[in-house]
């Protein structure tokens, strides 16, 4: 988190988030003015080169796993981004809402 930037949390495999140190990277990339959206679709495109083990692939040279990022950048503005399709919650002056991830792979 960078109270001038904006903050990134995650869910799904930890190893992969930390190996590539995906959070900080995000928050990084939104401190020179990308959004948070393009922010986390880089994240999710580094996980996805950086990820090289056969065990870790499926049949395709994807990864098999998930990675989730949930991200708010200091102006207010958030996404939730994801390897693969998933939800998030968020809320907004709407209240609660379960909203879907932008995927990387669809």
């Amino acid at each position: 988190m960078d109270g001038e930037a904006g903050a990134a949390g995650s869910t799904g495999r930890g190893e992969a988030n930390l190996y590539n140190l995906s959070s900080f990277l995000i928050v990084d990339r939104m401190r020179v003015g990308k959004s948070p959206l393009d922010a986390g679709m880089e994240a999710l495109r580094r996980i996805s080169d950086n990820t090289v083990e056969p065990r870790l692939l499926d049949e395709r040279g994807r990864p098999n796993f998930n990675v989730n990022f949930y991200i708010v950048n200091a102006r207010g503005v958030f996404a939730g981004v994801s390897l693969k399709p998933n939800k998030f919650a968020v809320c907004t002056e709407n209240g609660p809402e379960i909203r879907d991830t932008t995927p990387l792979f669809a």
